[in-house]
């Protein structure tokens, strides 16, 4: 029942930010963060935060899961991975949506990611035999934005607002085919919270905890600040299904 309650809740938040036509997209990779504590970091690149532009990195260990990718790929779940992300911004200020929302947004942002297996050479899941070191996902883009409120938000890649990424992968050849890519990383516990020193900086730096989603759009997305607002209300249902199915996996 408590369950219910928090994924009725996290729904509802959601159906509520919708100010658009849902975007119809496929997920085809999940990841699970497994280390305790933050594993993101803005950096605003002023002293005392006043600079107008910043970096946003991600790193430690997490579980990578294929999904939607075919009989053989799905059973790639929960795969021990090493994690990387750095995307950075210059000259750009933050912008504050003001009531009701009080949105917090930083645009604009270029870098790469990487997750690259880090369980034993010759494991061997559906036919399919992993090496150390092997990258199961990677890729580059531009124009990824941070969105938030509070402690709570999101780093994100839409095609619909104008974001461009390239993928790579040693287990999956086929994501580099895959049309109108994107991402989105929840950011909880951010700390400080969403803020910036004046209107001509950029965010003030914080740490935070975030799980990513990788995804492929089929219609135009809804524009950045209904996906961050979304992004906050299922990435609670998100995460509640992740952890059931991860238990599900364990050995008894």
């Amino acid at each position: 029942m408590k369950t219910l309650l928090m994924m009725t809740t996290a729904g509802a938040l959601a159906l509520s930010a919708l100010a658009l036509p849902a975007q119809a997209t496929t997920v085809f990779a999940t990841t699970t963060t497994l280390a305790p504590g933050p594993n993101f970091t803005w950096t605003n690149n002023g002293a005392g935060d006043t600079g107008s532009g910043g970096t946003l990195t991600g790193t430690g260990s997490t579980a990578f899961s294929f999904e939607n990718s075919g009989p053989i790929l799905n059973l790639l779940t929960f795969l021990p991975a090493n994690f990387t992300f750095t995307a950075t911004g210059v000259n750009i200020p933050a912008t504050f949506s003001g009531a009701p929302n009080d949105l917090w947004t930083q645009t604009g942002l270029n870098g790469s990611f990487s997750y690259t297996f880090s369980g034993t050479t010759g494991t061997t899941i559906g036919g399919i035999t992993l090496t150390n070191g092997e990258n199961l996902l990677s890729g580059t883009f531009n124009n990824a934005w941070i969105q938030g409120a509070g402690a709570s938000g999101s780093t994100n890649l839409a095609v619909g607002n104008g974001g461009v990424m390239h993928l790579t992968s040693a287990v999956d050849p086929a994501v580099a085919t895959g049309i109108n890519p994107e991402f989105a990383y929840t950011l909880l516990a951010v700390t400080p919270n969403f803020g910036a020193t004046s209107p001509t900086a950029a965010l003030r730096s914080f740490t935070a905890k975030g799980d990513g989603e990788f995804s492929l759009a089929s219609v135009p997305v809804p524009e950045a600040a209904t996906w961050s607002l979304m992004i906050m209300g299922f990435g609670g249902v998100g995460a509640i299904l992740r952890q059931k199915r991860r238990q599900a996996a364990l050995p008894a």
